[in-house]
């Protein structure tokens, strides 16, 4: 849990050099991302906010920063050598962005997760709903996986849920790279390893604008989202989540997948 303490000099230290990266690092901040969280830390309990410059002093007080919530294990071989990711037990271990958000619903959005399970149980790999931790009444912008192993990314669109997925299952226990976008158009396309696999019609709308926090391995669900999973929490290791106000290109999309 996060609480309003100040961090100590080893906290803010160990912030600034989970922040910090090589190429894959410089790609993605390239293209300007609203918040992206490495999960490169190897102790602690809050997570560093790699757009405020490298400075955790400033991801601190901008409240960009996050908590690792439950049972979250740290300093695990990320998806890029070199380089951290965070393993969560299936059960209770998500993270949590500190401040409220809004819901960009009716407006351009990318979200990018890289992850590595294989799980049977689903679980979800990103999302946003409106409480910091426990259960949510309001969620949205979710990537999950499927008992199958297949990966929806769905969206509330005003009076339902539009969710489109993969028709290849990714619970083989290799890194992949899913990127879930909506366009100006208002159509949503979900990326795995850097190619399209699935898109919606255009024309998705929703005006609710209601705030919340972005989630790692946690979200809620309804029976109206498609092949919702058994288990909520994701049993799996997940790695390198980042969040834009506009849509990724293709060819940015790729660049990232290939920077790494």
């Amino acid at each position: 849990m996060w609480d309003n303490t100040a961090l100590s000099a080893t906290q803010v230290s160990n912030h600034y050099n989970a922040a910090a990266g090589g190429n894959y690092d410089a790609t993605v901040l390239g293209d300007s991302p609203t918040s992206y969280w490495k999960l490169n830390e190897s102790s602690g309990t809050t997570f560093a906010d790699a757009t405020t410059g490298n400075d955790a002093g400033a991801g601190q007080i901008l409240q960009t920063n996050g908590s690792y919530i439950g049972n979250v294990t740290l300093g695990i071989p990320g998806a890029n050598s070199g380089d951290n990711a965070i393993t969560l037990d299936g059960s209770t271990g998500y993270v949590s962005t500190l401040t409220v958000a809004p819901n960009p619903q009716g407006q351009q959005f990318t979200e990018e997760i890289w992850f590595k399970t294989t799980t049977t149980q689903g679980g979800t790999l990103m999302g946003f709903n409106d409480a910091f931790s426990g259960v949510p009444g309001n969620w949205d912008r979710t990537f999950y996986m499927t008992n199958s192993g297949t990966v929806r990314f769905g969206i509330w669109n005003g009076s339902g849920v539009t969710t489109i997925g993969s028709p290849s299952s990714y619970n083989d226990g290799n890194w992949h790279y899913a990127v879930g976008v909506c366009t100006a158009a208002q159509q949503l396309i979900l990326y795995i390893d850097g190619s399209p696999v699935a898109s919606s019609a255009t024309g998705i709308n929703d005006n609710s604008g209601w705030g919340g926090y972005w989630h790692v391995g946690y979200n809620n669900y309804a029976s109206n989202w498609t092949s919702p999973p058994s288990d909520y929490f994701f049993a799996g290791t997940v790695d390198e989540a980042a969040v834009y106000t506009y849509a990724l290109s293709a060819t940015q999309v790729n660049s990232h997948y290939l920077a790494r």
